[in-house]
């Protein structure tokens, strides 16, 4: 996975407080974040972390007010929490459909056309006259034939 954070911001319905363009590849815990991270601050006793925190952006509750100076990039959205969850679940996403190849027992079709690096899973059956398409990358979506 790897997203800008304005492209995070968008996908959660955010405002972006600081660079949008940085790069997010990982979720990780606000006090353990590293550059290329995001971590998420709902808990107000772990605003401390948010002070010394590597992470490249931090999602934060949309009225957040900050007591000390910060480094990160702040993500502001409605429910920190519920947003982190969603990024966690599109992560998982990602992760799934990275996997290529054949899982046996599973079935192909007659005169049916099948995409390199396509992953079929196990009982999966693919009638005839089928055509799926090459899978293009993890997240720019697909290319049909």
């Amino acid at each position: 996975m790897e997203f800008t954070i304005q492209q995070i911001a968008v996908m959660l319905g955010g405002e972006v407080l600081g660079e949008g363009t940085q790069k997010i590849n990982m979720l990780a815990k606000i006090q353990d974040a590293k550059k290329g991270q995001i971590a998420f601050l709902s808990n107000p006793k772990y605003e401390q972390y948010l002070y010394t925190t590597h992470a490249s952006a931090v999602l934060v509750k949309k009225d957040f007010q900050p007591k000390k100076e910060f480094t990160t990039t702040l993500l502001l959205v409605d429910d920190p929490y519920s947003s982190f969850t969603i990024l966690l679940e599109e992560y998982h996403k990602l992760i799934i459909f990275q996997k290529t190849g054949v899982e046996q027992p599973s079935f192909v079709g007659e005169n049916s056309i099948v995409g390199k690096d396509i992953y079929r899973g196990a009982f999966s059956y693919i009638g005839n006259n089928v055509a799926l398409a090459d899978l293009m990358d993890q997240h720019d979506g697909f290319i049909g034939r």
